[in-house]
């Protein structure tokens, strides 16, 4: 009952966020942690929540955890662009109270960015320093402005994330996951601090499994240090999974799409 009443507690907080704060609602947002999901999940899509119960469901299915997984630890490290954009992740998923618990520490770094704010040499489209010549000492690079390349300084940044996921109701053929994540960005100069929060249903039906899934609801939030607050919209994302048998051979055909995914980029 107490468990309960946490869980109702944190929706409440969630759910009223949107309405007692002001904020510009963006398109993009934590599009990142789709890089978190592994192999199977970039392979699959949202389809592969529906084939495993492994803990990388936290983040992908949480209404698939099951607690007793043969796969209760999920490692998970890759690279891109020659290992300037890495993500890393690290789950966890057990039974507590009769209950699935799962969690993940995640992180996703971008290394090398060039910092050019020190290395403009902002002497104006003349290019000649005193002169007053219009766009001099204005601070954005205009026509005929150079950079002092011995002063551009390269500097990364990082995205880290906490997230809990379970499956939280269930009945007949249905059942209900949420996840919760708590989001921390470092942008260089500038920090930000969010919370998200995603709501899944899964149905186990004769002959086809789906899952569908409200991410962002009702929106994601960031906030950071300067004073800019900003809303994540939300998106709708739905799987089928259709098993396919014949004699000593089964097959799976699968099927993903996105219904609504609103906001201003």
């Amino acid at each position: 009952m107490k468990q309960n009443s946490i869980i109702k507690l944190l929706l409440i907080i969630v759910l009223s966020l949107p309405l007692l704060l002001q904020a510009d609602f963006r398109s993009y947002g934590n599009d990142h942690l789709r890089l978190l999901q592994g192999p199977g999940s970039s392979l699959y899509g949202t389809a592969y929540g529906l084939m495993n119960s492994g803990s990388e469901n936290t983040l992908i299915n949480p209404a698939g955890l099951t607690g007793i997984s043969s796969k209760p630890l999920y490692l998970y490290h890759s690279s891109w662009f020659r290992n300037e954009v890495t993500a890393s992740s690290v789950a966890y998923s057990f039974s507590y109270k009769e209950k699935a618990l799962g969690f993940m520490v995640s992180r996703v770094g971008i290394t090398d960015i060039p910092d050019t704010r020190n290395a403009l040499l902002d002497y104006g489209v003349d290019g000649i320093p005193g002169t007053g010549d219009r766009g001099e000492g204005n601070g954005v690079l205009d026509e005929n402005e150079i950079l002092d390349y011995d002063n551009v300084q390269y500097a990364g940044i990082a995205n880290y994330a906490l997230h809990l996921g379970m499956p939280v109701y269930q009945k007949k053929a249905w059942t209900a996951g949420v996840t919760f994540g708590f989001l921390f960005t470092d942008l260089i100069d500038t920090r930000g601090y969010g919370l998200n929060f995603d709501l899944y249903a899964q149905h186990e039906g004769k002959y086809v499994r789906s899952l569908y899934t409200l991410k962002n609801l009702p929106s994601a939030m960031m906030v950071f240090n300067n004073g800019v607050t900003q809303f994540y919209s939300p998106k709708f994302k739905t799987a089928w999974l259709f098993p396919l048998q014949t004699g000593d051979f089964q097959f799976s055909a699968w099927t993903f799409c996105r219904r609504f995914h609103s906001g201003r980029s």
